[in-house]
């Protein structure tokens, strides 16, 4: 026992993984004229209970250190004006419409209210977002334009314009002419920007075939959330001939994953403090397909059509989950996704597991 004390301790965490310059490099190392000192204070029994106490403390650090992380979040995103770019968060505060800032502004055409998006005018890709450092107000700019400052909060004194978003009317409250002129410039179109009312005057209710629950969201095209996974993005992009980013899939939340896919049978979810109920698989159109840097579609990002070979029901191909929330709360970049509720019917249209599509050539 002194001999264990008065020889220095160490632990070699080579044993565990080498070093990088291959080297073993101790985990502890306890000087030798520290352990004699305590060796001549404590009785044996003592000794025992200490050296009891410290192998404790050493398996629960290792366990702890190499164990699997397990499912997390990794990035959370919010895109305060639809379809444009949008803003990395490490704390996402939620609401009863979804993530806060989230889709709560939209460009429409002037004359009949219409959405415009990524689809038909793949420019506002360029278009970039940010929070003012007061965070009152949303800092616009694009290439060859002046920053254009617009208002969290527009004078609801404002008048009101009805929007069409796919089989939707929505009615919001027009922002300054200097954002409509502003777009307009840009976009080579005639726009203006839309806000969304506030609590108590925005009525927009989720697909009631989907939500098993009445939920309210803002501008989103069809749910208040979209979660993707890190490890699905890179079986799809396995299959790619040019890789895809996971911004043009445009989601909220992105986790990690143990295997491509398994998000399809997950069924409830709580992250952080927000239990999530998962609705549906995501359709996907030609937006994915967009080059952010140039705003344009790129032929080469053949995203649909790779889809089609092993996400496909019907007329439809699916990548990333639509969520709900039950109630408001804060999920943060680390928290862990912890899966409470699991689909009973098999998704058999829909892998579950590795694709067994063959990559392309590359």
């Amino acid at each position: 026992l002194f001999l264990v004390l008065v020889t220095p301790v160490e632990l070699p965490l080579a044993l565990l993984s080498p070093a990088s310059n291959g080297s073993r490099s101790p985990i502890l190392s306890f000087p030798q004229p520290l352990c004699f000192i305590a060796a001549m204070a404590l009785p044996e029994e003592a000794m025992l209970g200490a050296i009891g106490v410290v192998l404790v403390v050493l398996v629960v650090y290792l366990l702890s250190t190499f164990r699997k992380p397990g499912l997390r979040v990794t990035k959370l995103v919010v895109y305060p004006i639809k379809s444009c770019r949008g803003i990395s968060v490490s704390t996402m505060h939620t609401d009863e419409f979804g993530p806060t800032l989230d889709r709560r502004f939209m460009l429409a055409r002037t004359d009949s209210g219409l959405m415009v998006s990524q689809r038909e005018t793949p420019k506002m890709a360029l278009i970039d977002v940010a929070l003012d450092q007061a965070g009152q107000a949303l800092r616009v700019n694009a290439p060859g334009q002046p920053e254009l400052t617009v208002s969290l909060k527009p004078s609801l004194d404002n008048p009101r314009k009805t929007c069409t978003i796919w089989d939707d009317k929505v009615e919001g409250v027009l922002c300054s002419d200097e954002a409509h002129a502003w777009f307009s410039a840009f976009l080579n179109k005639s726009v203006q920007l839309v806000a969304m009312l506030p609590k108590g005057q925005h009525t927009r209710k989720v697909d009631p075939q989907f939500a098993p629950t009445p939920c309210d969201f803002g501008f989103a095209d069809g749910m208040p959330y979209l979660l993707a996974s890190e490890t699905s993005l890179h079986d799809l992009n396995s299959h790619m001939t040019t890789p895809v980013a996971m911004q043009n899939f445009r989601p909220n939340v992105i986790v990690n994953g143990d295997y491509a896919f398994q998000e399809d049978g997950w069924e409830k979810l709580i992250i952080g403090d927000t239990e999530m109920l998962v609705i549906k698989p995501c359709t996907r159109c030609s937006m994915p397909a967009v080059n952010f840097v140039e705003g344009k579609k790129d032929p080469k990002l053949e995203v649909v059509d790779v889809l089609k070979a092993f996400r496909r029901v019907g007329d439809e191909v699916y990548f990333g989950q639509n969520l709900m929330h039950t109630k408001p709360g804060v999920l943060r970049v680390g928290d862990a996704v912890q899966v409470v509720a699991t689909k009973t019917d098999a998704v058999s249209a829909l892998s579950s597991g590795p694709s067994a599509v063959k990559p392309k050539a590359q």
